[in-house]
């Protein structure tokens, strides 16, 4: 049995719980007898699932909230701290407080926002997170290596390539580069729906410059396609139209 002020949230409880003092928040402000509760949402909670319920959608707690054993957080808003104690990704997740993060690991955060400051407490391991989706995320231990915490600010860099009916046109090869410096940030070739894609680490805007070829023999072959744009907090997305070189019978 938890002891007091520590809670194990399974699926059930939360579903038959939550909201019945605060309808569309899991309240432990004012109810809890012992002050500060910590919350431990473990194996077999799936916030999807609840919120497809309609009981809550925000978690308040003068303690802690731990995410452990693989509980899936999805659409969740915490007014508290929280602990991740194992390798968890987070969708669509506001967290006004402090992340603790006690294992590390690679984790992918979309469309999270941490108001608060993101630690490593793991003395061993360094913690890296993938931010995509407009993510909002800050450390006051940033680097790579134990009690670190690399932080990777993510924007899709995407190419699609159609032909002049809108068709998708595959195996193109497409090459994207920063102008200030030349660094290429995407070399690789359009798949089936003719995109091609990267991800890239964003701190500010940089202008591209890119082009597209597709003029192998056997193939139907293009005039070369290219342009430039800017990579923004959004990332960088654009249609390059191929036109076919007449020139080749």
């Amino acid at each position: 049995m938890p002891g007091p002020g520590l809670l194990l949230a399974s699926a059930d409880f939360l579903q038959t719980t939550a909201g019945s003092e605060n309808p569309g928040t899991f309240n432990f402000v004012n109810s809890d007898p012992w002050g500060a509760i910590t919350i431990a949402l473990r194996k077999g909670v799936n916030t999807t699932a609840i919120l497809a319920t309609d009981k809550f959608t925000t978690i308040e707690t003068t303690g802690t909230v731990t995410i452990q054993d693989g509980a899936i957080v999805d659409n969740l808003m915490f007014n508290s701290d929280v602990v991740i104690g194992t390798v968890t990704d987070l969708n669509n997740v506001i967290i006004n407080g402090d992340l603790s993060i006690t294992l590390g690991g690679t984790y992918n955060f979309s469309n999270v926002t941490v108001t608060g400051n993101i630690t490593n407490d793991d003395n061993t391991q360094n913690v890296a997170i993938i931010g995509t989706n407009n993510s909002s995320l800050s450390t006051s231990e940033p680097g790579t290596g134990a009690t670190e915490v690399e932080i990777t600010n993510a924007v899709l860099i995407l190419v699609k390539v159609v032909n002049e009916k809108g068709g998708n046109v595959p195996n193109a090869q497409v090459f994207v580069r920063r102008i200030s410096d030349s660094t290429v940030l995407l070399n690789a070739d359009t798949n089936g729906s003719g995109v091609a894609s990267a991800l890239y680490d964003f701190t500010i805007s940089e202008d591209v410059e890119y082009s597209v070829r597709k003029s192998s023999p056997g193939d139907t072959r293009y005039l070369d396609g290219s342009g430039t744009g800017s990579i923004i907090s959004s990332g960088f997305s654009v249609v390059s139209l191929l036109l076919i070189d007449s020139n080749i019978g």
